[in-house]
């Protein structure tokens, strides 16, 4: 504890700035300058979000190597890489001693589910996205097994992991701005213009957007 504020170690799968790094950030720094809560940023390397942090007043992250699961890189990971994901392991072992909660920001976070597994000390996971394949078996049972706080961003999202009753979860959906209101130029024909920004994935439903249009 520093003081009487809980000491929470926020953990995010990559350094870019999309989508799921812009509500991290923004989601640590509710915890710091709102619930008052002394925060810690850990991330697997340098990159855009460092801007996003600075942005947001929050002290600079910490970086080390992070066992992310990724099916391109799966046999890898198991094989040559095996010795540093478990090292990897190690260190959240002691990172769960040592901070009051653990917040890991997207569900592929593997080494924390597993030193979760090992301590028997619950994290607070925050499921982003749906995998598909072994990947959602896998990552589904770490959830269980691990007896994680699970965040979901959508019901979507909570119906495909379908946990148990057991499993303490909450959907809360993802914060935005409100654009200003449009201007309509004199004389401008009306017309519908839509913008998708996003990947190009099964999942993220484009063609549900293609056929309402």
């Amino acid at each position: 504890m520093t003081g009487s504020r809980p000491t929470v170690l926020c953990v995010h799968q990559g350094s870019e700035r999309y989508g799921s790094d812009k509500s991290f950030v923004a989601a640590v720094a509710a915890m710091r300058h709102k619930a008052g809560w002394a925060t810690r940023i850990l991330l697997p390397g340098r990159g855009a979000i460092d801007g996003l942090v600075a942005d947001a007043a929050l002290a600079p992250a910490r970086t080390r190597h992070i066992w992310v699961l990724r099916k391109a890189d799966l046999l890898r990971e198991l094989t040559i890489g095996l010795p540093r994901n478990l090292w990897s392991v190690g260190r959240a072992v002691a990172d769960l001693w040592h901070h009051d909660i653990v917040y890991v920001n997207t569900a592929v976070i593997v080494d924390f589910l597993f030193a979760s597994i090992l301590t028997r000390r619950r994290l607070v996971v925050h499921v982003r996205e749906i995998p598909i394949g072994i990947a959602m078996a896998v990552i589904r049972r770490l959830l269980v097994t691990a007896r994680a706080q699970v965040i979901f961003n959508s019901g979507a999202t909570a119906a495909a992991f379908d946990l148990p009753p057991f499993i303490d979860r909450a959907v809360v959906h993802n914060g935005f701005d409100l654009p200003a209101p449009p201007i309509r130029r004199a004389g401008s024909r009306a017309r519908l213009r839509v913008l998708c920004i996003g990947r190009l994935n099964a999942w993220k439903g484009q063609e549900v957007l293609v056929e309402a249009c």
